[in-house]
């Protein structure tokens, strides 16, 4: 499925399906250097599916289904 932002920012926007109806929701807070990803359901009811914490010359800490995986920043866009 393609998905497009709702807004510029890739850190805090909505993931919409081509119908434009949010399936998921990125939000970072720059107080805690972590950023969120929920599943949007029926009746806009949000579940968390995903966290990283961005730490300052270390790998992140990424937390996918319970599972900690560890996240380079400078990379984590490239290919």
């Amino acid at each position: 499925m393609n998905y497009s932002l709702a807004t510029d920012s890739p850190f805090n926007t909505a993931l919409l399906s081509p119908e434009g109806r949010a399936v998921y929701r990125i939000d970072t807070y720059l107080s805690s250097s972590t950023t969120t990803v929920k599943k949007v359901g029926g009746g806009q009811s949000e579940m968390e599916i995903g966290r990283v914490v961005w730490q300052s010359g270390r790998p992140g800490t990424a937390v996918v289904h319970g599972h900690e995986i560890y996240v380079n920043k400078s990379s984590f866009f490239s290919s």
